[in-house]
């Protein structure tokens, strides 16, 4: 197998689980029709290092999108306590005759492996019935790595989200960019090298072998961020390079950087945050740092900038930077610090004639497809400049990244508020500025999904929705309907897992589009991204509102072609919805907001949901409106607020569920007042529209509720953990054994972190975190923690208190207990992931258990990726390896004062 079809199989999986279209030219990868990337030549093998010139194979056993857990071969032990090799049979209904063993396949010249299965794996009987879903499958290939010295090797294997070097776990490079090279300390001797593999089909691996160089640190290649210098001024003022710290067991301590060019000054953004405190890396930890650039005087160009890079008692290397240059009117790149205050770009394209002036400009936000650069000259180039509107191109933080949910959808409105504050600051063209409250939502494939993300999520900012090949909701797109833990898992306890990727279900919000113009865009013969997806979309809406969807779906059309995003028909429905301010879409006399989750839903006709009754049930508002008045009608809702818009109508007298709110006529609008439920004064009138006689709705003032019950910053579930600056702590309570797991635990994560999103998360132990950065940061809280250090941080304490968790680990019989709200679980190996509040209305996600082995089973439950079904808390017992769900012992949401709450939560009765 070559090294360009290695990529492809790789490139292959990934599109099966995000949504695109690949194939391979001279250029290299082709997604959705755009060139992704050239493949890199492979690089010399490392001298002291014989790669293993062929693999056991075992598999494929079933597998099932985003399925945590559930590995079958653990039922016989698991992958490191079976033998490798032998004749013995394992049951896997996708071989014929239901079971499988193992199978030698060679490694080519470039260490590349072909995993053909075609002669004992039937794959049309599988897809036949069940669609791709059915050919989805997991299992192990193992070999023998050899060093013939003892050295320090970097490896990359590409295809693969993890593997193993004896029972060291490396982390993959999944979609083959490049980026995932890690150091390991090898001794003399022969390793074991065990690679976790899944697949749609055939599918195949490739490792390299290279010697680490010879220093402390390395720049990662490739994954640089700078802006563009327009007409000869910076547009923006972050730049980002990336470190690897080549050192498998020694810290990189006090980053610093200098740069004695005279145009441009650069500092560590750290370094302005907190300026007593150093930057450090981490045991092999990758990290990009961040820069503040300042420019002197104007630029001219070619212009780069070599920045010197040291540390602590290492030698200094330098990396250059190479700007682009470009004219007002070409699409240029911007950076900017987004939600996790990490440097990220975006593209944005001026637009053709000058904005109204002191009214800005309308946005055209466009989202792009899986392995799909934002700055891809394809992609940039498939739009043509608008009239009056900007065009926007975020990244989503990743070519693949999130499918624009989560921290996906945050980088686009962070990209978004971004280019607003470079225009009008911009010394060029200052008077187009950008109208952040008009955009029109674009997207293609599983931008498509983000384009629908967008636009139902946030309705009160759309001109319109225009959904190129999208797809509504992970669980139709790659169906969950043969995950393995189904047949162990209590049905409940399924349903309170699904809700955690509820909000993402765009059918359920497209009732936010009412009187929103949609057009939804497809080809006829799309066999990546089925037109159903969008035909459904678009009934759903028509039957609310009959003919207020126009359907466009070319006949013979595949998932991309030149003009599926920016024709003649698609220009047309964009040019006559992005119009001048005060344009603004009118707001229907009814309507009605619906959320699972106040933190990812923006308003409709201003109506802001912020607390739920039951958390992670569906809410709902309706409101009618006539003159002036708003009648409101509420399920599940214990505060809102009403936002005010331009050109909008906000309410003079309101009534909620029939009651009439007083003093509603002296209040402001939200944040700085809101409505809610309060025990209302004893009455001798009943009050059935309430269908209770001891509450009422009032207007309540400010934000200090926030305190002591959960509002959107702190709402969950686990991955919101993600949606602001991150720090991770791992453990040193407990034996030397142990810490080393909880640290390797840490920075493995951190490690997974940016590789899927370029985070750049710093790592401490639990005795060394700064209480200043601790203090403004989320926190991800690995091991036993020495919480006499942790307490001291202010408002900490009483916050981490609030959670009615409890671990004692085990005694001398092996068997700890974790209390979950008085109730008990005690064995060996339990595991529990969980949230709590953190000082300044931040979060905590905490990964323990009640030994070693249950913290790093608890820890495979982390929502690094989209689609991940992880509430609030899930508690896990040993057998989750191999069951998945059916091995969760608890899992729920915290009520709104971080109690439990029995109606969102499931626990296993003994």
């Amino acid at each position: 197998m070559s090294t360009k079809l290695c990529y492809l199989a790789l490139l292959l999986l990934a599109s099966s689980i995000h949504g695109a279209s690949v194939s391979l030219n001279a250029a290299g990868v082709v997604v959705d029709g755009i060139s992704y990337r050239k493949l890199d030549p492979v690089l010399p093998l490392a001298d002291f290092l014989i790669p293993p010139s062929s693999y056991f194979f075992l598999g494929p056993f079933p597998s099932s999108a985003r399925e945590i857990g559930a590995d079958p071969l653990e039922h016989f032990g698991g992958i490191f306590n079976i033998p490798i090799g032998n004749t013995d049979r394992y049951p896997s209904e996708l071989a014929d005759n239901g079971t499988i063993s193992w199978r030698s396949y060679p490694a080519d010249e470039n260490n590349n492996v072909n995993l053909n299965m075609d002669s004992f794996v039937r794959w049309n009987t599988l897809s036949t019935p069940f669609g791709y879903a059915g050919t989805m499958w997991q299992g192990w290939a193992v070999g023998n790595l050899t060093a013939t010295s003892d050295g320090t090797a970097l490896l990359n294997c590409a295809g693969v989200e993890e593997y193993f070097i004896d029972d060291i776990r490396m982390r993959g490079d999944t979609y083959g960019s490049g980026y995932g090279t890690f150091p390991i300390m090898l001794s003399a001797g022969t390793h074991t090298i065990r690679v976790r593999l899944s697949g749609e089909g055939n599918g195949g691996f490739g490792c390299s072998f290279h010697a680490a160089e010879n220093a402390d640190f390395m720049f990662v290649e490739g994954d640089d961020i700078v802006p563009d210098i327009v007409d000869g001024h910076l547009v923006s003022a972050y730049a980002s390079i990336v470190l690897l710290n080549l050192r498998t067991k020694a810290w990189l301590k006090d980053v610093q950087i200098t740069c004695s060019d005279s145009r441009v000054s650069a500092q560590l953004l750290r370094h302005i945050d907190y300026p007593q405190r150093t930057l450090d890396l981490a045991p092999a930890q990758v990290m990009p740092i961040h820069i503040v650039l300042t420019a002197k005087e104007t630029l001219r160009c070619p212009f780069n900038i070599t920045i010197s890079v040291s540390a602590d008692g290492v030698k200094a290397q330098t990396r250059t930077l190479v700007f682009n240059c470009v004219t007002y009117g070409s699409p240029f790149r911007f950076t900017f610090l987004d939600a996790d205050h990490a440097v990220h770009y975006a593209v944005a394209i001026p637009p053709l004639n000058d904005c109204p002036e002191d009214e800005g400009c309308p946005v055209l936000l466009s989202t792009h497809g899986a392995g799909v650069k934002a700055d891809g000259g394809a992609w940039v180039g498939s739009y043509t400049r608008k009239n009056l509107a900007w065009i926007l191109l975020p990244t989503g933080k990743r070519d693949f990244g999130f499918d624009w949910e989560g921290v996906g959808r945050v980088n686009a409105l962070y990209a978004l508020s971004s280019l607003a504050d470079i225009y009008p600051r911009s010394t060029v063209a200052p008077h187009n500025k950008v109208d952040v409250s008009r955009v029109l939502f674009a997207g293609h494939s599983m931008g498509g999904h983000g384009c629908l993300e967008l636009c139902t999520h946030e309705p009160d900012r759309a001109l319109g929705c225009l959904p190129a090949a999208g797809w509504i909701k992970h669980t139709q797109y790659h169906p969950f309907y043969l995950r393995l833990g189904d047949s162990y898992a209590d049905p409940i306890l399924e349903a309170i897992l699904a809700s955690a990727n509820t909000e993402h279900s765009t059918d359920i919000y497209s009732v936010h589009l009412k009187g929103i113009p949609t057009m939804v865009r497809m080809g006829g013969n799309d066999d990546n991204v089925p037109p159903w997806h969008l035909r459904r979309f678009a009934r759903l809406l028509n039957q609310r509102e009959p003919g207020s969807v126009h359907v466009s779906e070319v006949p013979g059309q595949g998932h991309w072609w030149d003009g599926v995003v920016d024709d003649s028909e698609m220009d047309s429905f964009i040019v006559s919805h992005v119009k001048s301010a005060p344009y603004r879409v009118p707001l229907p006399d009814s309507f009605t907001m619906v959320t699972m989750n106040p933190a990812s839903s923006g308003t409709k006709g201003g109506v802001k949901i912020l607390q739920l009754q039951i958390p992670y049930r569906l809410a709902r508002i309706s409101v009618d409106i006539k003159d002036s008045v708003w009648s409101v009608r509420t399920e599940n809702v214990r505060r809102f607020g009403i936002q005010k818009w331009p050109q909008r109508p906000f309410p003079e007298f309101i009534t909620v569920n029939g009651q009439p709110v007083k003093k509603w006529s002296t209040a402001s609008d939200w944040p700085n007042f809101h409505l809610c439920l309060h025990k209302a004064e004893p009455t001798s009138e009943p009050t059935s529209h309430l269908g209770s006689s001891d509450v009422e709705w009032r207007i309540c003032e400010g934000v200090d509720w926030q305190k002591s019950e959960r509002g959107p910053s702190q709402y969950g579930p686990a991955r919101q953990i993600l949606e602001g600056p991150l720090s991770i702590i791992y453990g040193t309570n407990g034996s030397s054994a142990d810490v080393d797991v909880y640290q390797q635990l840490a920075i493995g994560l951190s490690s997974d972190l940016y590789m899927q999103g370029r985070f750049g998360v710093s790592v401490y132990a639990d005795e060394e975190i700064p209480h200043e950065i601790a203090a403004t940061t989320n926190v991800i809280m690995i091991g036993r923690i020495k919480h006499d250090s942790i307490m001291r941080i202010e408002s900490v304490a009483s916050a981490l208190n609030s959670v009615p968790v409890s671990i004692h680990a085990g005694g001398s019989n092996g068997n700890g207990c974790i209390v979950l709200s008085g109730m008990s679980m005690c064995n060996a190996g339990l595991g529990i992931q969980y949230l709590s509040p953190w000082a300044n209305y931040k979060l905590a996600l905490l990964i323990s258990g009640t030994d070693v082995h249950g913290v790093k089973r608890a820890a495979k439950l982390f929502p690094k990726k989209s689609g991940l079904e992880v509430p609030d808390f899930v508690i896990t017992d040993p057998s989750f390896g191999a069951v998945g769900a059916g091995g969760i012992l608890a899992a729920g949401y915290w009520s709104n004062h971080w109690s439990f709450e029995p109606q969102a939560s499931y626990v296993r009765r003994p």
